[in-house]
């Protein structure tokens, strides 16, 4: 597992408090960072000058949003703004670009949400359209559940990654979401080997100790990301030995 540390959109707007931040990364011992896309590559080459490596990269919620329209535009502008920003995520050494599904995105007049259903199917429609550039570029789309009120449960998004069955897509599993609607135990157990990064957020001491077991259990070795600051997240993230990926 490799440890990296999340740092938030308010600390990447400010060239001051992102240096700092970015000090206290190294002096914590990271070598990876977790970031808001708004960080852009001037943000991103400053972080790996100094030998952080921005492994996620956070797209914007709601990315593939889900909606129908009155105009029969699909996919949606924002996932084509991901298709075009992969050289610059790769080029700075990002694997993962994660993207969180919603089901009712925000629209304009001419927006009409979309059932469950048709939801599931256009983010489907949409992930695929990702396939070609994502499996060219080498960057990884690890998909968030949960966010919205979509995506419910494991077995949804294990069947979605499955339907899509390429390497360049994998789950993302914010815990702190996923535990307000299950078990983050069945959430692991049940997805396996299809995750690709893992969020922490707020678990307790107990809570820590059962996830990493489990993780363990299905030979993760993907990120493991903590926010806050960095010597707190060094010291929840002792339970998770870093090892190299297989």
């Amino acid at each position: 597992m490799r440890h990296v540390l999340a740092i938030d959109d308010a600390t990447a707007q400010s060239a001051d408090t992102w240096a700092g931040c970015l000090d206290a990364a190294l002096a914590a011992g990271f070598e990876a960072i977790d970031v808001p896309a708004g960080a852009g590559p001037d943000r991103i080459s400053q972080a790996s000058q100094r030998g952080l490596r921005p492994v996620v990269v956070r797209w914007r919620d709601g990315l593939i949003g889900p909606r129908t329209r009155k105009t029969d535009g699909w996919p949606e502008p924002a996932t084509e703004n991901l298709a075009s920003s992969l050289g610059w995520i790769a080029d700075a050494g990002g694997a993962i670009a994660t993207v969180r599904p919603a089901h009712n995105a925000a629209g304009g007049q001419d927006a009409e949400v979309a059932s469950y259903a048709d939801a599931l199917w256009r983010t489907h429609e949409a992930l695929i359209a990702l396939r070609l550039p994502m499996e060219s570029s080498g960057v990884s789309v690890g998909v968030e559940a949960a966010a919205d009120g979509f995506l419910l449960s494991p077995v949804e998004l294990r069947d979605l990654l499955d339907r899509i069955n390429s390497p360049c897509f994998a789950a993302c599993l914010n815990l702190a979401d996923v535990a307000r609607i299950g078990r983050p135990l069945d959430w692991i157990g049940t997805l396996r080997h299809r995750i690709g990064c893992v969020r922490l957020g707020g678990e307790s001491e107990a809570e820590l100790n059962d996830i990493a077991a489990a993780l363990r259990e299905v030979l993760y070795a993907g990120p493991v990301v903590c926010g806050g600051e960095p010597n707190e997240a060094t010291r929840m993230l002792e339970r998770f030995p870093v090892r190299a990926a297989h």
